[in-house]
């Protein structure tokens, strides 16, 4: 087991009483998720992702700057793996929420338009229609 392993043992642990370790778990998972998408384990990968999806979703709702970071994850994470239409629902999920938090003109907004840009390139070489999503907001 590898240290990311054991802190999330450890903070699930710790979670059933305290919810600042509820938080620490789904930040623990994005980046076990990171981490087993590195070294291509990518069953795991996906499932630490996911879960720190529902994590964030749960503990501080959809519309949250911490679940679109876990929603951009997951769909970078799906687009490296060429998942290209699950990948695009995940970013274009995370950009809304930026946008809406943030503005316009921040950077992470620009850099989630890049990756639906590429996704975008690949979709259309798969054959695959996706719907970029619009500068305007």
């Amino acid at each position: 087991m590898n240290d990311l392993e054991r802190a999330l043992t450890i903070r699930r642990e710790g979670s059933k009483t305290s919810l600042k370790m509820q938080a620490g778990v789904a930040t623990t998972l994005a980046s076990l998720g990171n981490c087993y998408s590195f070294m291509k384990e990518y069953s795991k990968a996906e499932e630490a992702l996911t879960e720190a999806v529902e994590k964030r979703k749960t503990l501080s709702g959809p519309e949250h700057i911490t679940t679109a970071s876990c929603y951009q994850a997951l769909g970078n994470y799906l687009r490296i793996q060429g998942k290209v239409v699950e990948a695009e629902s995940y970013l274009t999920r995370s950009l809304s929420i930026r946008t809406k938090l943030l503005g316009p003109y921040h950077p992470h907004r620009h850099l989630l338009l890049g990756m639906l840009w590429v996704i975008s390139i690949w979709g259309q070489q798969l054959g695959k229609k996706l719907v970029i999503a619009s500068n305007e907001h």
